[in-house]
């Protein structure tokens, strides 16, 4: 196998949204998002870390996000690129692709699938990272690909994020019955916290951090989003500095955290919330205690990396990279919950993130009206 060169542009330095921050590289990024384990050579010389900094193409265009020459980037992929004033605070865009089939005479009347995409970080002015990097990691390639709306605003707050819908239902070719959320990392979280508040809304989630938490639990949403399902996919990264993996074990945090952050990323606190979402999503759980003794003594090796049990599991490599997969169905016999977590990555969106999920949650639909939970293949075959 030929050795990949290193590539220059992960040590050009880009400014943070804050002003008063120092200017960062993507490779000092990468460190600070790794745990002890994680060998950010490795990464960079290896054909993942290739296609990653390759697929970022738009970021390097130009510090301007609406850059003439980034949305003739777009343009030349099928997508126009637009970003709108969200609300009264001068920083809170809207960021909207939407695919150039649309605005074609014969398409007239066609609806589109619609995906919320919410960066990491906190979502404030000087919060988290820029959309343009987020949008960069493939998200909008995908939504090229496979011809859907793809929404990104810098306020998660739920209510904002359902004026965004809202505006996008009444001025765009939206398929109300295909409206998807995903996140990474505190994205994830605000795209769980939405989920759970508007199930009747939401077909399916990506959790792009591997373990589907809220912050704010509240029972009465759990119990409603029973009667709705959610399904999701996790793909997280096994070089996280969060140390989500293995699942059945308390892992040491290698970067400090508030000490609630700390208890969700317990074995207990991890478990309770995939709990959650098995019971959500009508599929048999376990207690901490009962996942680890099994994961121990009888898992496979996707059982033992991840570290939960699972109806059934798999291992992959692609771009160099093992990935490793759990898979669960509910009792109407629909795979309808999905773990992937791959080898070597820190705490930064996979490249093949979206390629991932995409497939899987396009067999999801939702009735508008009655907001029942549609599948048009119950095996995900990906």
């Amino acid at each position: 196998m030929t050795l990949i060169s290193y590539d220059e542009r992960w040590d050009r330095l880009l400014q943070p949204k804050d002003p008063s921050q120092q200017p960062f590289s993507l490779r000092e990024a990468l460190i600070r998002s790794g745990n002890r384990d994680f060998d950010v050579d490795r990464l960079l010389h290896s054909e993942y870390g290739q296609r990653t900094i390759d697929g970022m193409e738009p970021f390097f265009l130009s510090e301007d996000p609406m850059d003439p020459y980034v949305l003739a980037y777009w343009e030349k992929k099928g997508l126009r690129k637009e970003r709108l004033l969200g609300g009264p605070q001068p920083w809170n865009y809207w960021t909207i692709f939407t695919p150039l089939s649309a605005y074609l005479p014969e398409n007239a009347g066609r609806k589109y699938p619609l995906v919320f995409g919410l960066h990491g970080g906190g979502a404030g002015e000087f919060d988290g990272e820029p959309v343009f990097l987020a949008e960069s990691t493939g998200y909008a390639r995908k939504a090229a690909e496979e011809e859907f709306i793809l929404a990104m605003p810098e306020d998660h707050d739920t209510p904002p994020i359902m004026a965004f819908y809202h505006y996008l239902v009444e001025n765009y070719p939206v398929d109300r019955s295909r409206v998807y959320l995903t996140g990474y990392s505190a994205g994830s979280d605000r795209s769980v916290r939405a989920a759970l508040r508007h199930p009747e809304v939401f077909a399916g989630m990506l959790i792009g951090a591997g373990v589907p938490f809220n912050l704010e639990k509240d029972e009465t949403e759990i119990e409603n989003a029973v009667k709705y399902k959610m399904p999701f996919i996790a793909v997280g990264c096994l070089s996280d500095k969060g140390n989500h993996t293995p699942f059945y074990s308390s892992n040491p945090i290698d970067n400090p955290v508030p000490d609630f952050i700390a208890r969700l990323l317990s074995a207990e606190g991890k478990m309770e919330w995939i709990n959650h979402f098995f019971r959500i999503n009508h599929i048999p759980f376990y207690s901490a205690e009962e996942n680890r003794e099994y994961v121990l003594s009888r898992g496979t090796a996707a059982e033992r990396r991840i570290g939960m049990r699972a109806q059934r599991s798999k291992t992959w490599e692609w771009a160099g990279m093992q990935h490793f997969c759990l898979d669960y169905t509910d009792r109407e016999g629909i795979d309808s919950v999905r773990y992937v977590f791959i080898e070597g990555l820190p705490h930064f969106e996979p490249v093949n993130m979206l390629d991932l999920a995409w497939p899987f949650l396009k067999r999801f639909s939702r009735d508008p009206e009655s907001g029942s939970l549609l599948c048009s293949q119950a095996e995900y075959k990906g």
